[in-house]
């Protein structure tokens, strides 16, 4: 008499769960690789920022008016074009941290979810093979 586990239909195959946690670490490296870009990228935003700073404060102000002021002093006036680095970069560190946040934690996730495969079938495996000695002694 053979025992079937009752958890044959929920366990993932191993293979399959291997295969996940692979592509959890990928994720994972990617993620962190995205932060530690946009960590140094925000280093290179603060030299900017002290740049842009050191100029006095009527060119300062005449460099972020608006766009038409901007695009006519954008020849001469420096300010102009650190602003817009300044806000380029600004926009696009913020963005990419959060998505390289959310593709650490998803690789984590995955890792998670591959042990927790892994587990399983290890436990459906042990259930197969105990399960009718179990029985028999009883």
């Amino acid at each position: 008499m053979q025992m079937k586990s009752t958890f044959a239909n929920f366990i993932p195959d191993p293979q399959k769960a291997l295969s996940v946690g692979k592509m959890g670490r990928v994720l994972m490296m990617a993620g962190i690789l995205l932060i530690l870009i946009f960590f140094v990228s925000s280093l290179v935003l603060s030299s900017w920022n002290a740049k842009y700073w050191s100029f006095d404060k009527v060119t300062r102000e005449s460099a972020k008016v608006d766009e038409v002021v901007s695009n006519n002093l954008a020849s001469n006036v420096a300010p102009v074009n650190v602003w817009r680095d300044i806000e380029v970069l600004r926009s696009w560190s913020m963005g990419a941290q959060f998505l390289g946040m959310g593709m650490l934690l998803m690789g984590i996730g995955m890792q998670l979810a591959a042990i927790l495969g892994m587990l399983a079938s290890q436990a459906k495996f042990m259930t197969e093979e105990l399960g009718p000695d179990m029985m028999e002694k009883k």
